[in-house]
């Protein structure tokens, strides 16, 4: 098992990227928030259990695909599939309605970074600002096409040298390609001071004691636990420097009664629903909160394999794709490539904490066997921007 800093999503799709050409956007908008939401049953609709669904079947497929420590980022798969709704027809335009995405829903001020890309070597003009499409001479200048896409994805990733795509991986019959990358840095409103972190053991599946950095933090944070006692839970609120304010950005940490595996492989929308109206409406208190410092990754892999198990066969199959909106002429999906990275570790700004000792916090929750973790908020209805495993060290 590879330590924290380099953890890769064990998922099983093969990287037999068969296209390349690529127009994109970075869009990173950050948001400062008050820790107050109202307890208004409206936050928790219908709406936001369907979009959750996706978020969670998403992960769950992750974890038929190996053991180990997951992560998955359904934000920005999801709105890389809205933009791809927008541009299909027929049998493929409702596999993916079905998926319920709301594409309509305006950007939130606190989601991460995020880039969308699609491409096609055909000639039509940008739709507009929500489907990042633009035409690209793909079948006479490969070259080019490839040079755009992995530089795209190489510079959000922070490896200019990366080469995620390559001639050998081209052929004439690709017309469309897709992508999604995100990559999202915490910065803690209760913030987690280096000089209180320390090291201590992970009660890991495999019965071992590995050792691990754990961040420490005391405040007024928002607890919150099942009636069955099956889990607790912890919402870590985020900050930004950013003026727009919205529904706070936070990061629910979940400490499962059992197996971490057993509870993520058995969750529901309606469980998440219930953990973010609990945290949601739980006064703050006295908490001192031990976590591990996180610094994850998902490297670039065609998610086509993943995606087909989840009913969206149709736009990968030359014979039933329908992007009729986007063109008359009979194409399909080549590929659909995926990567994100989360860090989540002390704060670089130290501020001087008024509860120097730590250990006589009110409450205690502490992070060092296996758990889930969500980075979400407690009201909207986007997606879930990561979901995450951890079993090992």
């Amino acid at each position: 098992m590879k330590p924290f800093q380099h953890i890769i999503l064990p998922l099983t799709a093969g990287l037999g990227l068969l296209a390349g050409g690529v127009a994109g956007y970075l869009k990173q908008s950050r948001q400062q928030g008050e820790a107050h939401t109202e307890n208004n049953s409206a936050l928790f609709s219908e709406e936001n259990i369907a979009t959750d669904a996706f978020s969670i079947k998403l992960f769950q497929q992750a974890l038929e695909d190996g053991e180990g420590n997951i992560l998955v980022a359904p934000h920005i798969v999801s709105r890389t599939l809205s933009h791809l709704e927008i541009l299909a027809g027929g049998k493929t335009k409702e596999a993916l309605q079905a998926l319920q995405l709301h594409p309509s829903a305006p950007p939130r001020a606190a989601e991460p970074g995020s880039i969308s890309l699609l491409a096609v070597d055909i000639n039509v003009p940008r739709l507009d600002s929500a489907s990042e499409i633009i035409s690209l001479p793909f079948s006479e200048n490969v070259p080019l096409s490839l040079s755009i896409f992995n530089g795209a994805i190489a510079r959000f990733m922070g490896k200019n040298d990366a080469q995620y795509a390559t001639s050998e991986m081209v052929t004439g019959r690709t017309k469309l390609l897709a992508g999604a990358v995100c990559s999202f840095q915490a910065k803690w409103d209760i913030e987690f001071q280096l000089n209180h972190s320390r090291t201590a053991d992970f009660e890991s599946t495999s019965g071992s004691l590995p050792q691990f950095t754990q961040m420490r933090s005391r405040g007024n944070y928002r607890m919150a636990q099942a009636d069955d006692g099956s889990w607790k839970a912890v919402a870590l609120q985020m900050r930004s420097d950013s003026l727009v304010k919205s529904s706070p950005m936070v990061l629910i940490g979940v400490l499962p009664s059992g197996s971490a595996r057993n509870f993520a492989a058995e969750l529901t929308p309606e469980t998440v629903d219930e953990i973010r109206k609990k945290l949601a409406t739980a006064t703050p208190e006295d908490t001192l909160v031990e976590f591990p410092r996180l610094e994850l990754e998902v490297r670039p892999y065609d998610m086509r394999a993943t995606l087909r198990r989840m009913e969206l066969k149709s736009l990968f199959d030359s014979d039933t794709s329908d992007f009729s909106a986007l063109t008359p002429q009979k194409i399909h999906l080549g590929a659909f490539i995926h990567a994100c990275e989360i860090k989540l570790r002390e704060s670089k700004e130290t501020r001087v904490s008024p509860q120097h000792n730590l250990d006589s916090a009110k409450n205690y929750i502490s992070f060092s066997r296996p758990f889930l973790w969500f980075v979400t908020d407690l009201s909207s209805e986007t997606p879930i921007d990561f979901i995450g495993l951890i079993e090992e060290m």
